[in-house]
């Protein structure tokens, strides 16, 4: 398996003649470069062709029984529309497009309203929070963790719980509607954990102090008589 220059490929033919498998890539120091046996530990690429996209799936994995098991899952998903190639969009560039739409009108709210002016400055500001942090990511590259680890530090720096929530609200309307559109096969907003917000309480008088305001209102009263 690891006699070549570099790769080696684990060839599986389908009848059309396209090959697809799984490809070994060695490291840059390994001795196969030079012609001599496999001195590193490779690592596995598997793929698959995915029709719709007019490119291959790919996923690279530290053992070629892992990659096997995996195209094997990929190739049925793919089948059934559940998988695909990942977009090369990335999510600086999907929040550009989609503020762009959503101001135009063309993008709107569940309820099928125009976004307010007022909501989508606040979504402008939101993103300006996020898309340092995660902005270079592809669109189909952002996972959950990415986004607990920036809610998480937004926490830590003593962001109170509904500055946090209000910074996710654009990042759940992109991916909302990239999944309507198929752009992206999962939705990374879903299940991150938040913030509680808790409301503040009235707090309910004691008697004695009732009766002070009561009195208060009644000297009141009467000075202006």
């Amino acid at each position: 398996m690891c006699v070549g220059m570099g790769r080696t490929r684990i060839d599986n033919r389908r009848s059309d003649g396209r090959t697809e498998g799984v490809v070994v890539r060695h490291q840059r120091g390994c001795r196969i470069r030079e012609g001599s046996e496999c001195s590193c530990r490779p690592s596995f690429q598997a793929q698959v062709w995915s029709p719709r996209d007019g490119r291959p799936v790919r996923k690279t994995f530290s053992t070629v029984a892992d990659a096997v098991a995996w195209r094997r899952e990929t190739q049925v998903a793919v089948r059934a529309g559940r998988a695909g190639a990942p977009s090369l969009v990335t999510l600086r560039e999907a929040a550009e497009r989609w503020l762009e739409l959503a101001g135009s009108g063309v993008v709107r709210t569940r309820s099928g309203d125009r976004y307010k002016p007022s909501a989508l400055r606040s979504y402008e500001g939101a993103l300006r929070r996020a898309l340092p942090e995660i902005g270079h990511l592809r669109l189909s590259g952002v996972t959950r963790n990415h986004l607990q680890d920036l809610v998480d530090a937004m926490v830590a720096e003593g962001r109170a719980p509904s500055t946090v929530r209000n910074a996710l609200l654009p990042l759940r309307a992109i991916y909302r509607r990239a999944l309507a559109r198929e752009d992206v096969r999962l939705n990374p907003t879903v299940g991150v954990t938040l913030p509680a917000v808790r409301g503040k309480r009235d707090r309910v008088a004691r008697p004695e102090e009732g009766v002070r305001v009561a009195q208060d209102l009644v000297r009141s009263g009467c000075r202006r008589r």
